[in-house]
């Protein structure tokens, strides 16, 4: 890498069922343990030998299924997929009130079929109260994703909120930065959806003064 990161890619078992991912969509790690991503996750630790294994997404089923020598697991919860094999927590276009179960097989999805998503949702049940005693802590994006996964039964201590990071703005008064005043900047996507919050954002915007601040 460029940076002088060195990057591993364990093979993934998941990937060699045919017909699970569909063509020239990336490839995803299940939400149970991988053997073959398991077995290169240990080679990598044991190589690598690392105080923390910070983990995203469903690959920390293989972590957590480690055991002796695995250092302790903080996962990132940036989405919904603990909750919802989608991972976007929506339903028919609202904000699914009560996440994966029985509906997941009524829900609609373009990218996901049905019976994937049911298997999905059905394996999630079973995988997720596992997890969750072997992980020390768990880093959501917001409040929000924070409350969400209390809901499904997360212990209040095993979870904190870290925001998404920037780098800081370049030093000066906002004159010298192209700007005049105060003002918003907004990252994120450009379409809208209910569970990205951008909504909220334009509602709370057009209750202030559009003279003294800039979007």
């Amino acid at each position: 890498m460029p940076d002088g990161m060195t990057v591993f890619h364990p093979p993934h078992s998941f990937g060699r069922v045919p017909g699970v991912y569909q063509p020239g969509s990336p490839p995803f790690h299940p939400p149970w343990p991988d053997p073959e991503f398991r077995r290169g996750l240990r080679r990598t630790i044991e190589a690598f030998r690392p105080d923390v294994l910070h983990v995203h997404g469903w690959s920390v089923f293989s972590a957590a299924s480690l055991g002796a020598g695995c250092p302790p697991i903080v996962c990132s919860l940036h989405d919904y997929g603990m909750l919802c094999p989608k991972k976007s927590l929506l339903r028919h276009g609202a904000v699914c009130a009560e996440g994966r179960g029985l509906r997941c097989v009524t829900c609609d999805s373009q990218a996901q079929p049905t019976p994937r998503r049911s298997a999905l949702s059905a394996a999630l049940g079973l995988t997720w109260p596992w997890l969750q005693s072997r992980v020390f802590r768990f880093l959501a994006v917001s409040s929000y994703v924070r409350e969400r996964h209390l809901e499904s039964g997360l212990e209040g201590e095993r979870i904190v909120v870290i925001p998404p990071l920037i780098d800081p703005l370049p030093a000066g008064p906002p004159a010298e930065r192209g700007r005049s005043g105060p003002y918003v900047l907004y990252v994120g996507p450009g379409d809208e959806g209910p569970h990205k919050g951008r909504s909220v954002l334009l509602r709370a915007f057009a209750r202030i003064d559009p003279m003294n601040h800039m979007l």
